[in-house]
């Protein structure tokens, strides 16, 4: 007999690695309100800066061309999901990045963006 399909997603679930997520922003109360809900999330993990392994994905808010080839080269195996704000799309083709989201997008933008990053990996 088959189970359910929602029985076994609990445990496919916990099998799967989490997806480590390093946010670089500014602003500490964005920061550290994004990284509440992400860690609402059961397949992603907020990871804090100078740990031992690159995160999979960085999330960054992208203010100039220069920054994001720095974070390019601090983080050379990770991915790198840049915020931008939709009035500066001169931020977007800077090569260093391997995704963008608009700075206003919604949440679940976000979250689908990361995931998509981090499966990549």
């Amino acid at each position: 007999m088959f189970s359910s399909p929602m029985s076994v997603w609990p445990d496919m679930m916990s099998q799967q690695p989490k997806t480590r997520v390093l946010l670089l922003s500014p602003d500490l109360a964005v920061r550290s309100s994004l990284a509440r809900l992400l860690e609402q999330e059961p397949d992603l993990e907020v990871s804090e800066r100078g740990g031992s392994d690159d995160p999979d994905v960085v999330v960054v808010t992208v203010t100039d061309p220069e920054q994001a080839a720095r974070l390019r080269r601090q983080f050379p195996n990770s991915r790198i999901l840049g915020q931008v704000s939709v009035f500066r799309p001169e931020l977007r083709l800077n090569g260093h990045i391997d995704r963008v989201v608009d700075s206003v997008a919604p949440y679940e933008v976000l979250v689908k963006a990361i995931r998509e990053l981090g499966s990549g990996r």
